[in-house]
């Protein structure tokens, strides 16, 4: 199941990357049985923390929109998602850190914008 989960992460990523949470008319591949307890643990660096988020937001089938983060120019990624859930199951622990914890196993899948 963790392989199958692993391409399907991969593959809504890209399919993320160009089309954002707020299109809804695209179908999301949707794994049968992933729920909330078992969705596997995402790491990755800080660039890659929205991307973590809106993957996980999809394959769940939350709600989640961007922002603008209030007096400030850059925007943010506001999901449905229970709070403990992204505490526990979505990690930033920018590129070195995600790659400890994948190494360590306290990481399933890590995404970073640079190489190790």
């Amino acid at each position: 199941m963790k392989r199958i989960a692993l391409v399907t992460i991969l593959i809504i990523s890209s399919i993320t990357v160009f089309t954002g949470c707020e299109k809804d008319d695209l179908p999301v591949p949707r794994i049968e049985g992933l729920t909330l307890e078992n969705f596997p643990v995402m790491d990755g660096s800080t660039s890659t923390d929205p991307l973590i988020r809106m993957i996980a937001t999809r394959l769940l089938g939350y709600n989640c929109k961007w922002k603008q983060a209030q007096g400030m120019v850059t925007w943010e990624l506001s999901t449905a998602l229970p709070k403990t859930f992204v505490e526990q199951r979505l990690k930033c622990s920018q590129t070195h850190g995600a790659f400890v914890n994948l190494i360590d196993g306290g990481a399933d899948i890590i995404f970073s914008a640079r190489t190790m």
